[in-house]
């Protein structure tokens, strides 16, 4: 279970930070780090960082100071944070003046949680969040997150709670590849209202740690000396790569992406309109127009449309962020639910300019966005609509979508693309000659670029998005209808 996290909003930007070493694999430069095969453990003790600041200043989330004693400010209170590496763990901790047992106080079943914010880049931008929060039947969800999209990442977080050091976050080293230090500081969301009445937290209340208002904006502490290298016995993280989906189900990989398995030569009652890859990327679902879907790897198939009378054809599949889920969506804006997933409401039988050719879900899963030829957005469940084209004049029509950074990324089939959001735009192809129109984007997996795919096969990277080669000037049986990244 993954939860909404507002109150980033009010912290991403203030340059706030805190230094600690990580330790720069051997073979490399800090930050540029290529990981070894085999080898000793060998580290000094903990390399730490610790910061406190006196009790106070606690904000709502809408503005205004907490001052209690109803609600009751001190449980969202942080006096004291603490981030350590060890060469192998990134551990987290927090306190605050009221250290209320999550066990026990029912206000952690609401948005409420402790938050440490990661930047692994030192440009004053989090490109990770750490988070120690409870699932709904109280049990404990520590989860670390990309921070431009709040979506997890494939990673076991170690959570624990105690009187003397407070919430407290453990984070294997390797689920951050390749990062020599990182700057870091800690925040606090705590709402008292149930989410059935409050289910974003907009009602809740908290203070980050080094606190802008109180340290003028500012605060900087020295680097810590990153202990020994530590030697890894396997190379940590997911390879970057990605797959191209034909019509055919031919299925082609590049870069660290393995190939699965495919439809190519597989006679088939529909033809494959699209694709996509796992959250670990070890698997990939295809679906059909005829609402077919095809797991391979560690894709689980939960269903499908096959074989059952639809209004209109199948567009897209749309995998829920935990994978433990999907929908389909049609052409009419009809969204078929399998899984885990939960129908939020859809266009099937509406008006519509122009047919629906892209979806995704927002960052928890609750919701998510359709998107017509025309630009035009469609929200459900606690999908934000943050904008659409669909009043403008085009010069190709939409032909798909993403998510990123809590907004979305349209593209059209001349590879124009638009943000929205705070998604980030790293570019286009708007201006160029294209042999063949753009069918698909897909957003890297540290949300630091995206690539969009041709039809002909043809790749185009931009922002920090590798290029591991293309289909482009081979001969394909059948066009590339869609793309997915790994990495």
């Amino acid at each position: 279970m993954s939860i909404q996290h507002p109150i980033q909003r009010l912290l991403v930007g203030v340059g706030l930070t805190l230094a600690v070493a990580l330790p720069a694999l051997q073979g490399g430069a800090a930050g540029a780090a290529t990981p070894p095969v085999g080898g000793a453990v060998a580290h000094t003790p903990p390399q730490t960082q610790t910061v406190t600041q006196a009790p106070g200043d606690v904000t709502y989330q809408s503005g205004g100071t907490v001052t209690g004693p109803s609600p009751d400010p001190n449980p969202a209170d942080l006096i004291s944070a603490t981030a350590s590496d060890d060469g192998t763990t990134l551990s987290f901790s927090a306190k605050t003046v009221a250290l209320n047992d999550p066990a026990t106080d029912p206000n952690w079943r609401n948005n409420t949680y402790i938050g440490w914010a990661i930047d692994t880049s030192g440009a004053g931008t989090p490109q990770y969040y750490a988070y120690f929060q409870l699932n709904p039947d109280g049990s404990y969800n520590g989860e670390l997150t990309y921070a431009a999209t709040d979506t997890p990442v494939s990673c076991t977080v170690t959570l624990a709670f105690d009187t003397t050091n407070g919430y407290q976050a453990s984070v294997p080293a390797a689920c951050l590849p390749n990062v020599a230090s990182f700057h870091w500081y800690a925040y606090s969301l705590y709402d008292t209202v149930s989410p059935v009445t409050d289910p974003h937290g907009a009602l809740g209340y908290g203070r980050s740690i080094p606190d802008p208002h109180v340290n003028g904006g500012t605060v900087y502490a020295p680097p810590v000396t990153a202990p020994v290298p530590v030697v890894p016995t396997t190379t940590p993280g997911i390879s970057p790569g990605y797959w191209m989906f034909a019509r055919d189900g031919g299925v082609f990989a590049f870069g660290a992406a393995e190939f699965l398995g495919s439809l190519g030569n597989t006679h088939l009652n529909a033809p494959v309109v699209g694709g996509t890859a796992t959250l670990d990327g070890e698997g990939y679902w295809m679906v059909a127009s005829d609402g077919g879907v095809f797991s391979y790897g560690d894709a689980r198939f939960y269903g499908s449309m096959g074989g059952q009378h639809l209004n209109a054809p199948v567009v897209a599949i749309v995998p829920l962020p935990t994978g433990n889920g999907y929908y389909l969506v049609a052409s009419d804006g009809g969204v078929f639910a399998f899984g885990g997933a939960q129908s939020y409401g859809s266009m099937g039988g509406k008006h519509l300019n122009a047919p629906i050719v892209g979806a995704t879900t927002s960052a928890n899963g609750l919701g998510y966005w359709l998107v017509a030829s025309d630009g035009g957005i469609f929200s459900f469940g606690d999908a934000y609509f943050h904008g659409s084209e669909g009043a403008a004049k085009l010069n190709q029509p939409v032909v798909n979508m993403t998510r990123a950074n809590k907004g979305y990324l349209l593209v059209a089939a001349d590879g124009g693309v638009f943000a929205f959001g705070g998604a980030p735009f790293f570019g286009s192809t708007a201006s160029l000659h294209l042999t063949r129109p753009i069918e698909g984007i897909a957003l890297t997996g540290d949300s630091l670029g995206y690539r969009m795919v041709a039809s002909d096969g043809g790749i185009f990277s931009f922002g920090t998005a590798p290029f591991f080669g293309s289909e482009g000037g081979s001969p394909l049986n059948q066009p590339i209808v869609g793309m997915a990244s790994e990495g």
